[in-house]
């Protein structure tokens, strides 16, 4: 049998229903995502342990997620679109974000990153679109989302190569484009939204919205040629909670050292109040109960103690309207409340100054993959106090740049809080550390250089028809 009948067979067998993309694909786009290969090339490319070397041109890369800001930036995805597309672009690299929009289809530029916007797939027969019942029920916005986004991307790729394709796995919005298998496809852990309801972290109302979700999110990660995470926790618990038995690259995520910097030395003052800031939405899954709790316990030791808490309310814990009406509530009741000052959602560009003014971070949470209030607030100087509920303790070094709690413990968490408010030196030389590490550890410049060699090994993998097993094994 000669090569052509061969090629034939293998593209049949691996792609049934989307031959006529590869029929589409002029010669220069076959050989770069691997379609002009035969058989006997992959089984020999196996034979030889997969010991290739890759050149360093530039890449181009597509990074999907629906969260980019300015418009969309709700959360550590949209903080880590952002840090990495800029880390990628600052170190060589041609980088396109699709992204969504409540409004219209558009595309911008943002520093020479390409910014591609589509809006919800509108309701049948009806003039509203399915993000405006997301709310009732996601799964149907979720799918149709990653349907458009499948096509969006068809529409780019007649225009300019991809490299590779970048997803969050979050609410499978890569579903429909991984299953195709026609691009080389990484697939970043945010943690599943599925996970987050199953292991009690969201006030699930609709479980069987959920398990459609998980349907995208666990084949999305099954179906990708590679995966990431940004700690061994995450991938270890969606490896658990989702049955998967693949490879999952630890990256950690990256920051902007230069935005996020200290402001006059490592916090060398000593002038009062000390004061201690937490950043992130005020809900239980963050553990701002826990901190409203520890905050009356502080103060009887450390009695000018001050507390900034940046963030948007969330739904109440034990009755309550609001979370931040439970906070109030417990502060009022012991004679706190005139300590804490409750701050308003602002801008990504004004937080630096906030870490600026603070002393400590507090990172109480339940649990976190890895928050970026953490990596902001070490790039800034400021020892953290964080919990081990997650892959935080992958981030702070206990007793070095921080001090690591139980979660769910108000006592813990004040004992962490009066010992570094009480010990100026300790305090101080945690805040050293903790941007010495940002540094060396989490630079978004540097965490992007990882990504690359992640990226050119998933490449390779695509190209010869693998899965990765250890991504040493590819020189």
């Amino acid at each position: 049998m000669d090569a052509t009948p061969k090629l034939f067979l293998k593209v049949q067998l691996r792609f049934p229903y989307h031959i006529h993309y590869i029929i589409g694909m002029d010669k220069t786009q076959k050989e770069r995502y691997g379609f002009h290969q035969t058989a006997d090339d992959a089984t020999e490319h196996e034979s030889q342990n997969m010991t290739l070397r890759h050149d360093d041109s530039p890449l181009k890369i597509c990074i999907v997620s629906r969260e980019y800001p300015l418009e969309t930036l709700w959360g550590g995805i949209g903080t880590f679109t952002l840090n990495l597309a800029h880390g990628l672009k600052n170190i060589g690299h041609e980088v396109d974000v699709v992204a969504f929009s409540q409004y219209q289809d558009s595309l911008s530029e943002d520093n020479g990153i390409r910014i591609h916007r589509i809006v919800s797939p509108e309701m049948p027969f009806l003039k509203k679109t399915l993000w405006e019942y997301a709310n009732v029920a996601l799964s149907p916005f979720a799918y149709w989302y990653s349907k458009k986004i499948s096509v969006k991307i068809e529409e780019l790729y007649k225009e300019q190569l991809f490299d590779i394709i970048d997803f969050p796995e979050h609410i499978g919005e890569g579903f429909c484009t991984i299953r195709k298998n026609l691009y080389p496809t990484a697939v970043r852990l945010f943690t599943p939204l599925s996970l987050i309801g199953k292991l009690g972290m969201n006030k699930v109302t609709n479980n069987f919205d959920y398990y459609l979700i998980g349907l995208l999110e666990k084949a999305s990660i099954r179906s990708a040629t590679a995966v990431n995470s940004p700690s061994d926790n995450l991938a270890g618990m969606v490896k658990q909670n989702f049955k998967i038995n693949r490879e999952i690259e630890i990256i950690y995520n990256p920051i902007d050292t230069e935005k996020f910097s200290p402001t006059g030395g490592i916090h060398s003052s000593r002038a009062e109040p000390l004061r201690v800031v937490f950043a992130g939405r005020l809900e239980d899954r963050k553990g701002v109960h826990i901190l409203a709790q520890a905050i009356p316990k502080v103060l009887q030791a450390v009695h000018n103690a001050q507390f900034d808490i940046l963030g948007h309310d969330c739904a109440g814990v034990f009755g309550y309207s609001s979370m931040k009406a439970y906070m109030i509530s417990v502060l009022r009741d012991h004679g706190a409340a005139d300590n804490v000052n409750f701050i308003d959602p602002i801008s990504y560009d004004a937080l630096p100054g906030y870490y600026g003014n603070g002393d400590i971070s507090v990172v109480p949470s339940l649990y976190d993959n890895s928050p970026y209030t953490c990596l902001e607030a070490m790039s800034c100087g400021l020892p953290v106090i964080g919990t081990s509920a997650g892959g935080m303790p992958e981030y702070i070094d206990n007793g070095i740049n921080g001090i690591v709690i139980p979660p769910n413990d108000s006592d813990a968490l004040a004992c962490a809080l009066i010992d570094l408010l009480s010990h100026h030196e300790k305090r101080q030389d945690f805040g050293k550390q903790a941007r010495k590490k940002s540094l060396t550890d989490f630079k978004r410049e540097i965490i992007s250089g990882k990504m690359v060699t992640f990226y050119r090994k998933t490449i390779l993998h695509h190209k010869h028809g693998t899965r990765p097993q250890s991504f040493g094994d590819i020189a």
